[in-house]
């Protein structure tokens, strides 16, 4: 699993817990992180006993790929299930309806970083962190009956 995946989910599950819920193994979906993967893991997780209320998904490709597979089992986006998806990607933002909720990466600062650690060859091998705000958009509503 690549360290932005590894990241993510390990975020996620850090986020569930300190909301004081356990992680359920069967309701994380590893994939390709591409739009196909998105659809197979929505289709499982929705063939559930059980099925999530939000599908969290790795990226917005594979929020796509959720929106796709909720649209065919007749379901809809945020009234029965709210999907958010990380990136915001621009040229993927025209074909979420609703609008995708988002983490957005600030590429712009992470490219900066990235160019300034690589001309100071003195500089020490570390992680840096970067603040990655959620864009609120439409994709997300209260559970039903809840």
């Amino acid at each position: 699993m690549l360290p932005a995946a590894r990241g993510r989910r390990e975020g996620y599950e850090r986020a569930l817990r300190e909301a004081g819920i356990d992680p359920d193994p069967t309701l994380i979906y590893r994939g390709e992180g591409i739009q196909r993967s998105g659809f197979k893991a929505s289709q499982h997780l929705m063939s559930l006993d059980a099925p999530p209320t939000a599908i969290f998904c790795g990226n917005d490709r594979s929020a796509l790929g959720a929106y796709q597979a909720l649209a065919e089992l007749g379901l809809r986006v945020p009234e029965d299930v709210s999907i958010v998806g990380f990136d915001d990607q621009d040229l993927l933002r025209d074909f979420f309806h609703p609008p995708l909720t988002t983490v957005r990466l600030p590429f712009a600062e992470m490219g900066d970083r990235a160019a300034a650690l690589a001309l100071d060859s003195d500089a020490p091998a570390e992680v840096h962190l970067v603040h990655c705000p959620v864009i609120h958009r439409q994709s997300v509503a209260p559970p039903k009956g809840r």
